[in-house]
């Protein structure tokens, strides 16, 4: 099959069973044809790791690579990629269906971004699609497994049709991939070029072997848990050991949204109480502690107990960012009465008071920007990185410093942070605002607000919407 190789190709076909895929004893099928000269093809191995194996047995039928693996098997432009090409009119089904074709969905073009090794500030990779592990065990079935079918012609326009796999696809876990691939069907070479960039511009810091943070078994949220608990915590800061207060920020870094749900990821200034409310319930969904949220935890109970489980959505929301619908069928069991503009508005009001931090920060010339390290002496990421944490009172408050610009970090990353322990958000906000306005905690926290609007850093809206969220006193 492919330029080497020419296939006479079947005319009449029966229906998907088991021996299609299965020897009688259950093995994969060898994999064998009939060339269009009356020879035999057989081992069709396109990995070239030398053994029929799954990509091989199922690349036999969904094409997509030629027999030496050298060319993909596409309709579009040319693309060097490595020794071959992505190529016009090679042979293969479908070749005009972007939706048939597997690589318009699971092949990375490597010359479109500069590798996931890169840390310079701007610098992105572009993914137009999810490579395979075609040596391994199972790379098809690693997602597919027996339901294979994924509906990706009509997953995109026909809610219904809908499956875990184009859910999945169209999710933020996998990059939104699947819904750009969607708004740029028009042609296979369009499908196929159309990508999402992979910020690879943050580096990673290494959290502070002193600093151990111990979490409960909430059953299958634990896999959720994994990557949604940040990289740092405002522990690390406290137990961080530099003489002088002028170092690197410390990145907490993104969606860990885990960590907020069991208070434990925030710089917690000295002398308050970050401790849940007793009503607080948010980290007992989806357990028998809070019947009717569903299981496997409070991630998958909130997130996945939806018609679209494999969206990782609660709610809906319009090209706005409004909300539309809570879909989570966890929230209606405790909060029979909240509606989607509510959402909305505690949303609206938690950005609010986040803004209201950073032009509080901005005031003590520790200005945001999106791009690591996040913290600049000027603004929108000029005059270099900001690591003078010392400087802004004393040696003695370096660390109360940085702990405010990492509380902004970690809820600017979290945008869900004011419905996964809004009490504990709060809070942290609340305590940035107060400490960075002064250097001490016990400050009149919407006259700091209102500050930031004499100081011509804040609109009235705004600021009127973060003293809503945050209250009058300490939450």
């Amino acid at each position: 099959m492919g330029s080497s190789v020419a296939i006479a190709l079947q005319t009449t076909y029966t229906g998907i069973n088991c021996e299609t895929c299965h020897e009688h004893g259950g093995g994969l099928r060898a994999i064998k044809g009939t060339t269009a000269a009356g020879g035999t093809l057989v081992n069709w191995d396109p990995n070239n790791n030398k053994k029929v194996d799954q990509f091989d047995l199922c690349t036999s039928c969904h094409t997509f690579y030629n027999y030496d693996g050298t060319l993909l098997l596409v309709d579009g432009n040319p693309l060097t990629a490595g020794g071959g090409s992505v190529t016009t009119g090679v042979v293969g089904h479908h070749e005009t269906s972007w939706y048939r074709i597997i690589a318009s969905i699971h092949y990375d073009n490597p010359n479109t971004g500069l590798g996931a090794k890169s840390v310079a500030v701007g610098t992105a990779n572009v993914i137009e699609g999810y490579n395979l592990r075609k040596t391994g065990s199972n790379p098809c079935f690693e997602c597919h497994a027996h339901e294979a079918k994924t509906n990706t012609r009509t997953a995109g326009t026909t809610p219904a049709d809908a499956t875990i796999h184009s859910d999945w696809a169209q999710s933020a876990h996998a990059g939104g991939l699947l819904a750009r691939k969607y708004a740029n069907a028009s042609s296979v070479a369009t499908v196929m070029a159309v990508g999402v960039i992979d910020d690879t511009s943050g580096a990673a810091t290494t959290r502070d072997p002193a600093t151990t943070v111990s979490y409960p078994d909430i059953s299958g949220s634990n896999t959720c848990m994994t990557c949604h608990l940040g990289r740092e915590t405002g522990e690390v800061i406290k137990n961080d050991q530099d003489p002088d207060g002028v170092r690197s920020f410390v990145n907490s870094h993104y969606l860990s949204a885990g960590g907020q749900l069991f208070g434990t990821t925030g710089y917690e200034y000295a002398g308050v109480s970050y401790a849940n409310k007793s009503f607080f319930q948010h980290d007992k969904v989806g357990s028998a502690a809070a019947p009717g949220t569903g299981t496997n935890g409070p991630c998958a109970g909130c997130h996945m107990s939806t018609p679209n489980s494999h969206s990782f959505l609660p709610v809906t929301k319009d090209s706005t960012g409004a909300i539309t619908a809570i879909t989570s069928t966890a929230c209606v069991t405790c909060h029979s009465d909240l509606t989607p503009a509510d959402l909305t508005t505690e949303e609206e009001e938690y950005q609010a008071a986040l803004e209201a931090l950073k032009q509080t920060l901005n005031g003590k010339g520790i200005y945001f920007f999106e791009a690591h390290p996040y913290f600049y002496i000027g603004p929108d990421g000029t005059g270099g990185a900001f690591t003078n944490w010392s400087g802004v009172y004393d040696l003695a408050r370096w660390k109360d410093v940085m702990g405010a610009a990492f509380n902004y970090n970690l809820l600017f990353h979290d945008p869900g942070g004011y419905a996964h322990n809004r009490f504990y958000s709060k809070r942290l906000i609340w305590d940035s605002i107060d400490f960075i306005s002064d250097g001490t905690l016990g400050s009149d926290v919407p006259a700091v607000i209102d500050a930031q609007v004499t100081a011509l850093r804040l609109d009235s809206i705004t600021a009127a919407a973060a003293k809503t969220y945050l209250g009058t006193t300490r939450p």
